[in-house]
């Protein structure tokens, strides 16, 4: 398997994630895009206490990102979003990576984490993986509750 780091992603959020949003985008998928653009003009920036945002980095190059934010639909619930990985990384555990990092951290925070897994056909799919199960809320599609 190829070596990757996942690493705190402040710092590479503007160009270093240029090459991966235009990834996503012939994809046909703006999550990537979008956290650039709220990231830039400061409406989502990770920066409240339990959030976070991640990369996945390989040789210099950012591979894959995802991040979580305070859930806009669940009270006090943390949701996972911006997750994508490079289509010539994925099945090499990136996603779990950054997917793992944020749930094991989440619940010094919350006892909740949501996501809305519309982004992509195998999306939910890997969220259910993760251990998150399907909802009917409004706003989200997955729900996963902290271990007891």
């Amino acid at each position: 398997m190829r070596s990757f780091d996942v690493l705190p992603g402040g710092t590479f959020v503007l160009d270093e994630l240029d090459p991966l949003a235009e990834e996503a985008e012939e994809e046909g998928t703006s999550n990537v895009r979008t956290l650039i653009d709220r990231w830039t003009d400061g409406s989502e920036r990770f920066a409240l206490a339990g959030e976070l945002l991640l990369v996945a980095v390989s040789d210099g190059s950012v591979i894959g990102v995802g991040g979580r934010t305070w859930c806009p639909d669940v009270a006090g619930a943390l949701r996972m979003r911006r997750f994508y990985v490079s289509p010539g990384w994925r099945r090499d555990g990136v996603g779990s990576a950054l997917a793992t990092e944020l749930i094991d951290s989440a619940w010094a925070h919350t006892s909740v984490l949501t996501c809305n897994a519309q982004a992509s056909p195998a999306a939910p799919r890997f969220w259910e993986r993760m251990g998150f199960v399907t909802t009917a809320s409004a706003g989200i599609t997955h729900v996963r509750r902290a271990p007891q």
